[in-house]
Order: structure tokens, then C-alpha cells, then sequence
């Protein structure tokens, strides 16, 4: 049974049932994960990881409630969080049967994104600092600045810090983004919308095709411009043609899209690097050469 033994007990006191079954699932980069099967023949997911930091559970339920709130897609509910030392930190969920994606799906999936993306704010960011992967996400201490400030002081500039603290942020690279600092600015706030409720890291794998309906999981979830979650979209793969033109035709996005997008996923960029290193360090120098030619 692939399940740490603190939890069991836990775990079956808190749903009055015992568990008969824990299976591993695979696929995830920063947690493990099991799908527990009740004696009542309920199903839960379960999260964990032996050593986070504070809070980091805690942040992932929180964008899950930011998102179940704004009631347009589906996420998974939460049963139980902790992040300290009282047991092995975990998140516990409901368990989301799977199902098929298809041309009617990604429609649907955009009609519901839409619908998401109308759930604005009068402020960028969110009322709490939380994670992306198993970095830190700053959300509080910009939140009154426009888009453009808001993006390279919290998103763009804590990644650098931490790519130069890992040694694969040389001082060149450093340089460049320091002088991209005002034209990166001018160009996010030349296109100007309220901020928006935002997944956060809105790659392919954490849109879940449920039995019912497309669901989304492990959020990262801020108040930004819309654009930022349909970049991430497409930079390790493409949400497909049927999607942008449902999306586009109910909520279009204004010229230079295609120029702001790679601005926008340079923090992705940035992130996967710090956590994983490799390609995706030439893929952000090479991006940032993109930019710099832009300017």
C-alpha cells in the first residue's frame, strides 16, 4: 500500500471508513501521489511530499477555493491540508473519475475559461503569497502597480534572484533583463484590462479531463491579465485551433498578442529552470534574445 503510515489512521478516523486500497500515481514532478479507495467505495487523491515549506499545501487549497469561487470550472474539493510537523504534509482531495479530451471538450473547456476569466479584481496579485512548483510565488507586496510593474518586480525579478543564487543566472542574462526592465513595462501596460483571476500555471497537465467536465488542479492562482494563463497555454503545447477560436470569438485578445507572449512566459521559463534546469536554461536565454531584438 503505497501510503505513509501516519496517514492511514488519520485518514480513516476523518471519513469513518477503512482503506482498502492505495495506488501510486505517476506523472507528477514535485509530489507523490496516491488514489485511495474506501471500504465504502469512495475514492480520494492524495498528495504529499516528506518535506515542504510552510504553507505550501495550505496555498494550493487556497487557489483551489480562489477558483471553486468564481464557480466556472471544476476543481477538485479539499478535505484536508497540513503542511507542518503534526503529520507528513499532504493535501487530501476528492477523487476526479477521468475521461476523454476531443474537439467538443477543448470548446467546452474554452467557453468555462472565459467564464473564469471574467472573475476580475481592482488590484493585481492576491491577499497571500503562495507557490508555483515548489517555488516561492510573491502576490502581496506590488498589488497596487500596473500590470507591467507587477509582472517584472514579482514574477520576472525573484526567479532571476533565485537562478543567480543556482548559479545558471550568469551576470549577462542578469544584465539583459535589468535593461528589458522599462520596455517589458511599456509593452504589458500598453494593453490595459483588470486584473483577472488567474490558474497560474496553466499547462497542459493541469487541465484534468473529468468523466463529467474539464476540472483544473494544481493552481497557482493570482490576479494578472488574462494573457499570461493563454501563453502558458501554448508554450510546451498547443490548446489547439477549436479552443483559441471559441475563446477568441467570445472574449478576443488585442493586437500584439503573439509579442506579448513570450515577455509572459519568460517567468515560466525562469521557473522551470530554477526547478529542473537543463533546456530550459538555453530556452530562456534564447527567448530573452527574442526580446531584446523586439526593442
Amino acid at each position: 500500500m503505497r501510503l505513509p503510515k501516519d496517514l492511514k489512521p488519520k485518514i480513516e478516523a476523518q471519513f469513518d471508513s477503512t482503506i482498502v486500497e492505495a495506488t501510486l500515481i505517476g506523472g507528477g514532478c514535485i509530489n507523490n501521489a496516491s488514489r485511495i479507495r474506501l471500504s465504502d467505495g469512495r475514492s480520494l487523491f492524495l498528495k504529499y511530499r516528506r518535506t515542504v515549506p510552510p504553507g505550501f499545501y495550505e496555498a494550493e487549497a487556497y487557489g483551489l477555493k480562489c477558483l471553486a469561487a468564481a464557480d466556472a470550472i471544476r476543481v477538485p474539493r479539499v478535505y484536508s491540508v497540513s503542511s507542518d510537523s503534526s503529520c507528513t504534509p499532504h493535501i487530501l482531495l476528492e477523487y476526479l473519475a477521468p475521461g476523454e479530451s476531443g474537439v467538443e471538450r477543448q470548446k467546452e473547456f474554452a467557453r468555462l475559461l472565459v467564464q473564469m476569466h471574467t472573475h476580475t479584481a481592482d488590484v493585481f496579485g492576491l491577499d497571500r503569497d503562495n507557490f508555483i512548483g515548489h517555488l516561492p510565488q510573491y502576490n502581496t507586496r506590488s498589488r497596487n502597480a500596473g500590470w507591467g510593474e507587477f509582472f517584472y518586480q514579482e514574477r520576472l525579478i525573484p526567479q532571476a534572484t533565485i537562478g543567480a543564487e543556482r548559479g545558471w543566472m550568469s551576470e549577462e542574462l542578469g544584465r539583459k533583463l535589468r535593461a528589458l526592465r522599462e520596455p517589458i513595462i511599456t509593452e504589458l501596460n500598453a494593453n490595459p484590462e483588470r486584473p483577472t483571476l488567474l490558474h497560474g500555471d496553466l499547462w497542459s497537465g493541469n487541465v484534468y479531463w473529468g468523466a463529467k467536465e474539464p476540472c483544473l488542479v494544481d493552481p497557482a492562482v493570482y490576479f494578472g491579465h488574462r494573457e499570461a494563463d493563454l501563453a502558458f497555454m501554448e508554450l510546451f503545447g498547443d490548446p489547439g485551433d477549436d479552443f483559441r477560436r471559441v475563446y477568441h470569438a467570445l472574449l478576443p485578445l488585442a493586437e500584439g498578442f503573439e509579442k506579448r507572449k513570450n515577455i509572459l512566459n519568460l517567468y515560466h521559463l525562469m521557473t522551470h529552470a530554477n526547478m529542473f534546469g537543463g533546456t530550459y536554461i538555453r530556452s530562456f536565454s534564447g527567448m530573452l534574445a527574442n526580446i531584446e531584438a523586439y526593442f
